[in-house]
């Protein structure tokens, strides 16, 4: 058998199969006797056939699966059911399915997810940035060097903020790290580009840790984030929703196998603020 994934990039994966295969089959019924075709030995019944199907890979994680395959057998033979028709032989086919569980003990990491860096503006000697993505559901990932603008804001567009830092295990921001400040300024900039902007303030969480309290954390944070902007004189009908997502939408995988740099590194990214455009800017 071979396989073909479709889309490899993603973590729901079709894939089309083409193979060989040999079959031994023994045709029988109820009764005592030996069916007539097979009692004359009139056909071999060991032959070779094709099989053609569909499947998929849907991945948990970046090594549980949840996959599903559909074949068509094409038997080479028409005497699976003891006849075959003398003047319009036709091969005898049937299909087979299954659902199921895989873990793969030797997998690759997971594809990151594309993100839209930040590129500088034309004829500027400033740190502002003009995000110019315009296909829904891009991401872009803002520096807190960053001076946030739009010409215009796209629905669907999800603007990352990796470097809005907190104290350790609380929503408390972490004022003495140099630029933390100027993120959560460049998240109220973002939100005050045009008077119908509305937005989905979400919080992330890297893995380390328990899940539940990566969970908690990043509901308290983005909170936070609201409370913040609403002080600072936002409009609190641009925050349509706030949600915790925890771990469970990483901007980058984290590496098994990584110097705690690069681990470190990962995590910052996953680590982060989100804002999510609702309603664009016209």
């Amino acid at each position: 058998m071979a396989s073909y994934n479709v889309f490899p990039e993603e973590t729901f994966v079709p894939y089309v199969i083409a193979g060989l295969e040999l079959l031994n089959f023994e045709p029988d019924d109820a009764t005592p006797s030996p069916l007539r075709g097979n009692a004359a030995a009139g056909y071999s019944k060991n032959v070779l056939g094709g099989a053609l199907g569909v499947g998929f890979e849907m991945f948990i994680n970046d090594k549980v699966t949840f996959n599903g395959k559909l074949l068509l057998h094409l038997t080479g033979t028409d005497w699976i059911d003891d006849y075959s028709n003398p003047t319009n032989f036709r091969q005898d086919a049937y299909l087979t399915f299954g659902l199921g569980f895989a873990y793969y003990i030797f997998a690759p990491p997971l594809p990151e997810k594309p993100v839209v860096m930040a590129a500088p503006a034309n004829n500027t000697t400033n740190i502002t940035n003009v995000y110019n993505t315009t296909i829904k559901g891009d991401t872009v990932v803002v520096v807190e060097t960053d001076t946030v603008y739009r010409t215009k804001i796209v629905k669907g567009t999800v603007y990352n903020f990796p470097g809005t830092l907190f104290i350790v295990n609380t929503d408390e921001f972490n004022t003495a790290v140099p630029g933390n400040m100027q993120n959560l300024h460049n998240i109220k900039t973002l939100v005050n580009q045009c008077p119908e902007l509305r937005v989905e303030i979400q919080g992330h969480a890297s893995h380390e840790g328990p899940a539940a309290r990566n969970q908690e954390l990043s509901d308290m944070r983005a909170r936070k984030i609201q409370r913040w902007l609403l002080d600072q004189g936002v409009d609190p009908n641009k925050i349509v929703s706030v949600v915790g997502l925890g771990v469970s939408d990483d901007a980058v995988h984290e590496p098994e196998n990584a110097t705690p740099a690069q681990l470190e590194a990962a995590r910052i990214l996953n680590r982060r603020m989100s804002v999510k455009v609702v309603e664009g800017c016209k």
